[in-house]
């Protein structure tokens, strides 16, 4: 939703790799989160750290790094900058962590959940996982701190609900966000914000690519 995050301090526990070999390749993308996709196509390199995004007006290439983590709650991914550099809610260098979303891989298919910022929120609140919350915006100040006595807020009407953003930062060890992903598969979001079709025949758009 908007600009909320859900970061991670540490990836859940499991098995880690950073270059699926099922991963590179051309891949057509459908988005369900906005009236049309962001972008209509990814390129993911034979390495797995060049990324790059077509759609109907532009070409860009992205470098990045791509975490899978296969756990007892599913598979997920995580995507940071080429240097593995960190996410962060605010300028402590504590508060950083990696951005996390579920996928299913069925054949040449890849589907990705989005977090659900406010299941996720109201969960740091309510004292049920361990972490650092805000809402509003990023300049808010109000935080709920890790194992504090915090109270969530209360329920907004849909129409303020809306207007709402959240930055979540999951603390604890890998073993307990792993646990907490099994426990609550509502943290994440029902329906895929992403789905990724194989793409065997190249249909993109001809545009001169804008390096990052």
């Amino acid at each position: 939703t908007g600009c909320s995050t859900t970061l991670v301090q540490q990836l859940p526990a499991g098995d880690v790799t950073t270059c699926d070999p099922a991963w590179p390749g051309l891949w057509k993308a459908t988005s369900s989160a906005a009236d049309k996709p962001e972008f209509a196509w990814v390129e993911v390199a034979a390495d797995c750290k060049t990324l790059t995004f077509t759609d109907a007006e532009k070409t860009s290439v992205e470098h990045k790094t791509l975490s899978l983590v296969s756990t007892v709650a599913g598979d997920f991914l995580a995507i940071t900058d080429a240097d593995g550099k960190l996410d962060c809610l605010g300028k402590d260098p504590k508060d950083c962590g990696f951005p996390i979303e579920r996928y299913v891989r069925e054949g040449e298919q890849v589907r990705l959940y989005a977090a659900n910022h406010r299941a996720v929120h109201e969960a740091i609140a309510a004292g049920e996982i361990t972490g650092l919350t805000q809402i509003g915006n990023k300049d808010d100040k109000e935080a709920a701190k890790p194992d504090a006595a915090t109270k969530p807020k209360p329920r907004q009407s849909a129409g303020t609900r809306a207007e709402l953003t959240y930055q979540n930062l999951i603390t604890g060890s890998p073993e307990q966000i792993a646990q907490w992903f099994v426990e609550h598969p509502g943290y994440f979001d029902a329906e895929p914000w992403l789905v990724l079709d194989r793409e065997k025949t190249d249909t993109r758009p001809k545009h001169a690519e804008v390096k990052k």
